[in-house]
């Protein structure tokens, strides 16, 4: 698509981490639990699991047009369910997963919203996500105490917490008072760059970068926090509800496809802290992560002879089948 150049170097990285990371499970499955586990699997349980894959992209698709309706614009649902789709496709191929808003900002602006509401939108669409999920994640530490006694499991709780919370304050700062959004970032940079960290030139390029960013944040709280838009944001806070829910019901719903007992409540709130951890990672799409993380939450459930296989496949109901949309349903874009 004109306007969203890919580089081949972020594909060609996407394409080795993943590989090694399916390699990697598939080694830690011994041939004969391999097709052990596979015969144990249930389709009713799976066939779940799509329709569960198929209500989050209707949610998130319903998010996007709720939140065009606040900005006195419209899309129609085979588009929002494109633009869903193309942004997986293209956060799974770019760093920290930027390509897949930036995709999507433009696909709006083809459909005829300008630029400053389909940031809007995106932004919006993404603080509600965040702020969804950093309500939630002292939930899971208070009605699972036990699992702060491991180390690994608290630290992860500690980052993905200090980071979601860090990242909505600034969001929201910006969206209210730009001006200290940027005189901070401007001021952290002076100071990184005085202690010789980055070169004054690239200090210049952040802090335009930042300063623009602050604004873009509050030009889209602008254009959609305002009067009369109560209804609008309402939707879009209960289809963010509904997009999570159903996302963190795949695993649950691949459990029970496998004749796998499993606490449902506790699985859904373990998914949590390893989803905010994912917006984090800077791998294309958070390969390598999300499947070491899976790998981990399913291990406390599942025997040896599943845990790869199941791994391997909530990656690709919620993930690739995506992307695989977003191939089909996106234009060619050019790569570099």
């Amino acid at each position: 698509m004109k306007g969203l150049k890919i580089k081949r170097h972020w594909i060609w990285l996407f394409i080795a981490i993943s590989s090694v990371a399916t390699i990697l499970i598939l080694r830690n499955i011994p041939p004969g639990l391999f097709v052990k586990g596979m015969k144990t699997i249930r389709p009713l349980g799976f066939i779940g699991a799509i329709c569960a894959v198929v209500l989050m992209w209707v949610a998130d698709a319903m998010r996007i047009k709720v939140l065009a309706r606040a900005t006195s614009s419209h899309i129609g649902m085979l588009t929002a369910l494109r633009i869903v789709w193309g942004g997986l496709l293209f956060s799974g191929i770019t760093p920290f997963e930027f390509g897949g808003g930036a995709y999507q900002v433009i696909m709006m602006h083809s459909k005829g919203l300008n630029s400053a509401r389909g940031t809007a939108i995106i932004t919006v669409k993404a603080l509600l996500a965040m702020m969804v999920l950093l309500i939630l994640a002292p939930v899971v530490g208070h009605l699972y105490p036990g699992y702060l006694s491991h180390s690994a499991f608290k630290y992860v709780m500690v980052v993905t917490c200090t980071l979601m919370s860090g990242t909505t304050v600034v969001m929201l700062v910006s969206g209210i008072k730009p001006s200290i959004i940027i005189k901070l970032g401007c001021s952290i940079l002076t100071l990184i760059s005085r202690a010789h960290i980055i070169r004054p030139g690239t200090k210049d390029r952040f802090e335009i970068a930042w300063s623009n960013w602050a604004v873009k944040c509050h030009a889209s709280f602008v254009t959609i926090f305002k009067k009369g838009n109560g209804l609008y944001m309402l939707l879009a806070i209960a289809f963010t509800v509904v997009f999570l829910l159903a996302q963190f019901s795949v695993a649950p719903l691949m459990l029970i496809g496998a004749g796998v007992k499993a606490n449902v409540p506790e699985l859904i709130l373990l998914q949590v802290p390893l989803t905010v951890l994912l917006y984090f990672i800077p791998t294309p799409g958070s390969s390598g992560v999300a499947e070491g993380g899976f790998y981990a939450i399913f291990a406390l459930y599942a025997p040896s002879s599943l845990i790869g296989i199941l791994t391997l496949m909530w990656r690709f109901f919620t993930f690739y089948l995506g992307m695989i949309m977003g191939v089909i349903s996106t234009v060619p874009v050019r790569a570099e």
